[in-house]
């Protein structure tokens, strides 16, 4: 932000104050439209301040954007980067026999072991069905959320409740020999190998493994 457009947000700002201020001096106690009052005063009701509130920062927001190197660039936008990576990283991750290096870290950051997978990494915490339903009490609508419908939880793939293993750090991949691998550290991906300036590792991944069981084919 430029020292013009902060002095114009700080002057934009002092006219919302002083607003305030002439609001809560006035022997009329209903406030003028969007004059930002006292809303402990004002405010009838949540809804009454969550409106109050809203409208404090809609106003400087209005203005602030109406200036020419802040506003919103909707004529200039002829690609999204973000989307075309978020596309390509769909679509190559779509590929079951993709090959790929998981490099796996201890949380204090010492490298313990490089091993190819196929595939993905997935988390641990994501599952095939909802984790969440809507409980109705008796007498209750599905078209009301708030005090005739509660969220509860449902068990998870293996009929069990709570979270899986590692929790939010768990993940799960394959390896080229269908060998499944669990680490709840740090992962670096990589789809192409990196040169490791470590002569040793913890552990070694011994090409040709096999898993000791399979998931039955559909």
């Amino acid at each position: 932000m430029t020292e013009l457009n902060r002095r114009n947000v700080l002057l934009g700002g002092g006219a919302v104050a002083a607003a305030a201020v002439t609001a809560a001096c006035s022997t009329d106690s209903t406030p003028a439209p969007n004059s930002g009052g006292n809303v402990d005063q004002n405010a009838g009701s949540v809804n009454d301040l969550q409106d109050q509130e809203q409208k404090l920062t809609i106003q400087p927001f209005n203005v602030v954007k109406r200036i020419p190197d802040q506003a919103y660039p909707a004529s200039l936008l002829m690609t999204s980067l973000e989307l075309r990576n978020l596309r390509e990283r769909l679509l190559r991750f779509n590929d079951p026999s993709k090959l790929g290096y998981a490099h796996l870290f201890t949380p204090q950051g010492a490298l313990v072991m490089v091993v190819q997978i196929k595939g993905k990494i997935s988390s641990t915490q994501s599952q095939m069905t909802t984790s969440t339903g809507i409980y109705k009490r008796d007498g209750g609508s599905s078209n009301s959320y708030w005090g005739t419908t509660t969220p509860v939880e449902l068990p998870g793939d293996d009929l069990s409740f709570g979270p899986n293993e590692g929790g939010d750090a768990g993940k799960f991949f394959f390896t080229p020999d269908d060998v499944y691998m669990f680490w709840d550290g740090p992962v670096l991906y990589s789809d192409a190998p990196l040169k490791v300036n470590q002569p040793v590792l913890t552990l070694e991944y011994r090409d040709g493994s096999k898993p000791s069981t399979v998931a039955p084919k559909a």
